[in-house]
C-alpha cells in the first residue's frame, strides 16, 4: 500500500517547523491520514489556542480548514512527508 510507504518515510519534526505546502500525518476516525498543509492557526477554535500551529485540508469540504479543530496536529511534533 503506497500510504503505508509513504507513512514509513516521514520524519517527526516540531510542529513549529511545518510550513505552508508541508504534507503532515494526522490520526482520524479512520486512521492515519495526510493531508496539506494550507494555513497556520492564527485564533481560537473551539476553545483552543491554535495561533501558530499549521491546519490541513483534511476535512475542508464542509466549513473553512481552518475553522476545523479536526485539521490540526495535537501535540509538539508532527510526521511530514517532503
Amino acid at each position: 500500500d503506497q500510504r503505508l510507504g509513504d507513512f514509513l518515510k516521514a520524519q517527526e519534526v516540531p510542529v513549529s517547523d511545518v510550513r505552508i505546502g508541508d504534507r503532515i500525518w494526522l490520526s482520524t476516525f479512520r486512521g492515519w491520514e495526510s493531508g496539506k498543509v494550507v494555513g497556520i492557526g492564527d485564533g481560537f477554535v473551539n476553545g483552543r489556542d491554535m495561533t501558530g500551529v499549521p491546519y490541513t485540508d483534511i476535512y475542508a469540504s464542509r466549513m473553512d480548514p481552518k475553522d476545523n479543530r479536526n485539521n490540526y496536529p495535537d501535540g509538539e511534533t508532527v510526521w511530514v512527508s517532503r
